[in-house]
């Protein structure tokens, strides 16, 4: 669905693909019974907001075709969680309250991508924006 949506965005007008250009953080220690935060921040006002989730960093891209491409710093597999539209501080944010009886507990890494239309032009522009990669533990 995620690369869908970013394609139909692109064939209806231009790309702006960017670099790291937000930053993503984890509040909370993961640990049974708690909450994990994970933000990001620094990105533009009413952009589509995900969380990527993998297992690794490493790197990955999403193909667009004549487009362009999406480059993550992620190891495939991962898949794209979707936490909102930014606010009018550039951000958005999700907290996953963490279950008190996991079997075994896992450690994630994660990279937040950020997009949106962008029409104050006679074309409408896609403008995306992916975040630094971190690693945090569940469980």
């Amino acid at each position: 669905m995620l690369k869908l949506t970013i394609l139909v965005a692109a064939v209806l007008g231009g790309t702006a693909l960017r670099a790291q250009c937000a930053t993503l953080d984890s509040t909370g220690n993961g640990a049974a019974g708690t909450n994990l935060t994970l933000a990001i921040t620094g990105a533009d006002v009413d952009q589509f907001a995900f969380l990527l989730l993998g297992t690794s960093a490493g790197s990955s891209s999403l193909q667009l075709g004549p487009f362009g491409t999406l480059n993550f710093g992620l190891a495939q597999p991962w898949f794209p969680y979707y936490i909102g539209q930014t606010n009018p501080a550039g951000a958005a944010a999700v907290t996953i309250p963490i279950p008190l009886s996991l079997p075994v507990s896992t450690t994630m890494a994660g990279q937040g991508l950020t997009f949106g239309l962008e029409s104050g032009t006679s074309t409408p522009t896609l403008n995306s924006c992916t975040t630094n990669v971190i690693t945090f533990r569940i469980g």
